[in-house]
């Protein structure tokens, strides 16, 4: 079977690449879309929705309580997971599932893809195998969870199977202290489980710069959760509970959270057989334009080699594919790309990060400032945070921007924009800003360039 376009994976990038391709086509290319197991990928499945959806309902734990007296912690944990799944089945069914049937010009096929070249896939389910030719290629197919060679995986779950918690637990172990570990390692502390987290590096979130980390910390400590740092387990034994060995230490747990990275989902498409280059972990290589190293093969999402796995990325990288096959020449640009930790409050960030820049020997100047130089912060009681503002020294424009702040996800976009455009620190300060709101940090953070904020009064243009 002969097609304009072959897509491998389902998800994100899968669909924002099907769909893009259709409207520019006017839905004339003829395009294979191929998957396997729940449609939609990772961010609607076992990633973004179940973990913001629990993140929010475990906001309001004690008020539900209050609201339903007698209901228990753990009665509601049972009925909150229940609810998150059948939220899941929905959102995948609406925005996937019933999406692609608007699209006639896309045929999908249920199976796992390998390479036979450059042009042609095959599609193998069952014991039933089909061949297809493609003038171009995306391949889409995401990551998977990581577990290391020395823990059995029947001990442990992983982000995409923790949905399937029946029981509250009352003691969690979380391995890995990244994203994933804090925002439901705080959401589970909500629920009143008693949580660990154990990281092998200096300091959880590792890779992120140092504000980051040290008030990342302070905020799991001061929510109850312990945090083991610098710690390497041993091994992991299942008795009557489950136990982590770590040094000269051991302690069990009802359950243990595996939240140690991901690896991509290449090894079983015969890469080699199209030409395809991988880094040393599986990732593919491509330049910005989402090109890999064979010619008419483009890849896009979560099995592409880079810093940040976003699903807002996954889709755009889908969209740059896509366009590219068309002769557009766009390129993506990482600078632009916000990214948002969805704990409480929130950290989110876009630009370039303080110690790339310095990698980079870039001459930039910064300035860091507490979030109780925003009013609102006191208003709300919040006590964590800071805004960050990293400025090229010869032109004043925006290169980066840092913030833990309530509600940072959703007002990081100043700081897209203010990248995007060049906007500089004085166009900022120009820009007015609601008083009192969160977002009026980022503000404040720019008006430290120019002059004491300590001697500012409220709204200070």
């Amino acid at each position: 079977m002969e097609y304009d376009l072959i897509i491998i994976g389902w998800g994100a990038s899968g669909f924002s690449a099907a769909i893009k391709a259709s409207e520019i086509s006017s839905g004339e290319m003829r395009i294979a879309l191929i998957g396997k197991g729940n449609m939609g990928g990772t961010c609607v499945n076992v990633g973004c929705v179940p973990s913001k959806f629990l993140i929010e309902k475990s906001l309001r734990v004690n008020d539900i309580l209050h609201e339903r007296n007698g209901v228990s912690r753990a009665e509601l944990f049972s009925e909150v997971m229940k609810e998150l799944r059948e939220t899941v089945y929905k959102s995948r069914i609406g925005k996937y599932e019933d999406v692609i049937r608007n699209y006639k010009n896309v045929d999908l096929f249920n199976g796992n893809a390998s390479f036979l070249d450059s042009k042609s896939v095959k599609v193998e389910n069952g014991g039933k195998t089909q061949v297809l030719k493609g003038s171009y290629i995306i391949i889409s197919t995401g990551s998977s969870p990581s577990i290391p060679q020395f823990i059995n995986p029947d001990y442990v779950r992983t982000s995409e199977n923790f949905w399937n918690t029946e029981e509250l637990p009352e003691r969690l172990a979380i391995i890995g202290g990244g994203p994933i570990g804090l925002e439901i390692g705080q959401a589970m502390r909500r629920f009143g489980t008693e949580v660990t987290i154990f990281e092998i590096a200096d300091e959880i979130l590792p890779g992120y710069s140092k504000e980051v980390q040290s008030t990342a910390r302070n905020i799991m400590e001061n929510d109850g959760i312990k945090i083991l740092t610098s710690t390497k387990i041993n091994r992991i034994i299942s008795e009557n509970s489950k136990c982590i060995f770590f040094g000269n230490n051991k302690e069990c747990f009802d359950e243990i959270l595996l939240a140690t990275g991901r690896y991509p989902n290449t090894a079983s498409l015969n890469l080699q057989a199209a030409g395809v280059i991988t880094d040393n972990n599986g990732f593919i290589l491509t330049d910005n334009k989402m090109k890999t190293s064979a010619e008419g093969i483009f890849a896009a999402g979560d099995c592409v080699s880079g810093k940040l796995k976003l699903e807002t990325l996954s889709a755009r990288e889908g969209v740059i594919a896509v366009e590219n096959i068309f002769g557009y020449g766009n390129e993506i640009d990482f600078s632009t790309i916000p990214w948002a930790i969805f704990t409480v409050p929130n950290i989110a960030g876009v630009g370039i990060a303080e110690n790339e820049a310095i990698q980079r020997g870039l001459i930039f100047d910064r300035r860091v400032i507490d979030a109780s130089n925003a009013v609102r912060n006191s208003i709300s009681g919040n006590k964590y945070g800071f805004a960050k503002l990293l400025v090229d020294r010869n032109n004043r424009k925006i290169m980066g921007v840092e913030v833990i702040s309530p509600e940072a996800a959703d007002f990081i976009v100043e700081g897209v924009y203010a990248i995007r455009f060049g906007l500089t620190v004085d166009d900022i300060i120009d820009s007015t800003h609601i008083f009192p709101s969160h977002s009026e940090i980022i503000k404040i953070a720019a008006q430290a360039f120019k002059r004491d904020i300590s001697k500012m009064s409220c709204c200070m243009e």
